[in-house]
């Protein structure tokens, strides 16, 4: 799995993200019980999340026509300049009058982020082989447990020591050092080349361009059963994610007894099970299959996850953490591998960005489900729910990616398409 790191302008790719992933998760511990320690609300904290979805919902799709359009390099190293000097403006944040920057911020990142996540995953492909992108991907899942171990509990301790000043500081350096990494990338011809004639054409005719090339990305994610049923399954587990998302600051201080520095740890313990399944997920996938990597692990997230809050127990709960961390990286890799795979570079941007569109809905769809019935029922029967739903996602991949369709691209590797169902 390692040796794909020899792939100078890969390895490029992924020390940057590990980089800037690891600032993300400083600030993602810190921020949150910031707003909530600030207002005592769980619906304030609530409205962040929704701020860093909006952007999703409503130019997820939209952006990645662009990503199919532009120098994908370009857009990346662009998103994260933008994205740290635009953290910056939470360093003006220092009393609740100030709130709605926090929320400006939470939009303006994500809306960002809706054109360096699909142009990061257009690209994988091009800098790897076919043979690779298991591998590839498993690194990417290696690289995002590791930041999940470091950053939180690094967050947490800033947060006690130094405060948010601090915090904002370190993720907005990690934003420009991925900058520069990515700047190193020599990207080959194809993923690099222009547009052709995109800059001479008329308005009009470069509007109905960008709408023809839209509506066709969608009409081949609804042409296509393999990614149909992927979307699907992916959706499903959006909503059930974004249930304890929403609740996850309040559940910590309220069932565990817990503060920032007991998310911190939380967070770790799961990087830790997270770098254990980012290293076992290929093996594991030739051994008996991506689809039933997707579907047991989505079984074992929909078990464990409630588990973890029902034992109100704090060393029960770092132990839980780290199978749920190993099932949940297994899982993504599966449906990211197939994704990528499934989806020609024309239009791989595309298929990402209404997939982020897709799952930006979903979870907004769930955020507001927890955020509005939390007070009314109680965060124990969402906790349920979420649970249920999970298991009936891993249902769906069981009984539906595991079956061949025509309209398969065929650069699909073997070990992931035709898999029998025991």
């Amino acid at each position: 799995m390692f040796d794909v790191l020899r792939q100078r302008n890969f390895a490029l790719l992924w020390f940057g993200q590990l980089i800037s992933i690891t600032g993300d998760w400083v600030l993602f511990v810190a921020l949150p019980f910031y707003v909530y320690d600030m207002t005592g609300s769980a619906l304030a904290t609530g409205a962040m999340f929704v701020a860093q979805l909006l952007p999703s919902l409503l130019l997820g799709s939209v952006a990645g026509v662009f990503v199919d359009r532009w120098n994908r390099k370009r857009i990346m190293i662009a998103a994260d300049v933008l994205r740290g000097l635009v953290l910056l403006l939470l360093l003006f944040v220092q009393s609740p009058e100030h709130l709605w920057l926090v929320y400006v911020v939470a939009f303006a990142q994500s809306l960002i982020g809706q054109f360096f996540v699909p142009a990061k995953n257009a690209v994988i492909p091009q800098l790897v082989s076919e043979r690779e992108l298991l591998d590839a991907n498993s690194l990417n899942a290696v690289s995002d447990s590791l930041t999940r171990l470091i950053g939180p509990s690094l967050g947490g301790v800033l947060m006690a020591w130094l405060g948010l000043t601090s915090v904002v500081l370190v993720d907005a350096a990690s934003f420009f050092i991925s900058a520069l990494m990515i700047l190193l990338i020599v990207m080959p011809k194809l993923a690099s080349k222009a547009v052709e004639s995109a800059a001479v054409q008329s308005l009009r005719t470069q509007v109905a361009k960008f709408w023809h090339d839209w509506l066709a990305g969608l009409r081949l994610i609804k042409r296509d059963q393999l990614l149909s049923v992927l979307f699907v399954v992916m959706a499903i587990s959006a909503v059930a994610d974004a249930i304890v998302s929403g609740l996850f600051v309040v559940l910590v201080k309220e069932f565990l007894h817990g503060t920032s520095r007991e998310l911190g740890w939380l967070m770790a313990s799961q990087g830790v099970g997270g770098l254990i399944g980012g290293l076992l997920i290929a093996r594991m996938s030739k051994r008996i299959g991506t689809v039933r990597v997707i579907a047991l692990g989505f079984f074992t997230i929909g078990v464990i996850d409630p588990i973890i809050f029902l034992s109100q127990s704090l060393p029960v709960a770092l132990a839980l953490i780290v199978p749920l961390g190993v099932m949940i990286v297994g899982s993504m890799v599966g449906l990211n591998t197939l994704l990528q795979s499934s989806s020609r570079d024309e239009f791989r941007g595309r298929v990402f960005g209404a997939l982020f569109t897709t799952t930006a809905l979903m979870r907004l769809i769930g955020i507001v489900i927890a955020s509005a019935l939390a007070d009314a029922i109680g965060a124990m029967p969402l906790l349920i729910v979420s649970g249920m739903l999970w298991i009936a996602g891993g249902a769906v991949a069981w009984l539906m990616l595991a079956q061949p369709t025509e309209s398969a691209a065929p650069t699909i590797s073997d070990h992931i398409r035709a898999e029998p169902i025991a």
